[in-house]
């Protein structure tokens, strides 16, 4: 008898732990569990590894890299070419991306994107000493929209690691 009054309460106790673990949390939130919280969700004003551990999972670059390697390939861009001089980069962008609100990607939201990176005086662009702008791609000149599907980057001189810092999670459109 004395047993399985034990038993009884056991199991009780087991199931009243239990069920709130059963909850199950609505399907359209994300939770994440960090040592600390990002200052803002900014990629191109992230300055430091929480901001950019989320707006990884948020934003696309026009090119990325695996995992597994340094090889650079399609993002949001599915190709690009390189001018024989070195100095323009013309991206194709891929169809049918949308941002979280609907509306379609297409070459002036890049352009705005890299425009208040590479512009200081951009009133999007953050100012100051630790600015993501100062010295951040620099070599960039300008940016031209060709087609509604296609950006050009102007470059002030040849830079062989553009497409790796496009890579980087802090140009993410």
């Amino acid at each position: 008898m004395r047993t399985q009054r034990r038993l009884v309460l056991f199991l009780g106790f087991t199931l009243l732990f239990a069920v709130p673990g059963a909850a199950q949390p609505a399907r359209d939130v994300v939770v994440v569990g960090m040592e600390a919280e990002p200052p803002g969700l900014d990629p191109g004003q992230a300055l430091g590894l929480h901001t950019l551990r989320v707006t990884y999972q948020i934003f696309e670059t026009l090119v990325t890299t695996p995992d597994d390697s340094t090889d650079v390939i399609p993002g949001l861009a599915e190709s690009w070419q390189v001018s024989p001089d070195g100095l323009a980069w013309t991206f194709k962008l891929r169809r049918g991306v949308r941002f979280h609100d609907g509306t379609p990607l297409d070459a002036d939201a890049v352009k705005f994107t890299f425009d208040r990176v590479i512009d200081a005086g951009h009133p999007h662009a953050k100012s100051g000493k630790w600015s993501f702008v100062v010295g951040y791609l620099s070599s960039v000149k300008s940016v031209d929209v060709v087609d509604p599907l296609t950006v050009r980057l102007n470059l002030k001189y040849p830079t062989a690691s553009l497409l790796a810092l496009l890579a980087l999670p802090n140009c993410a459109i």
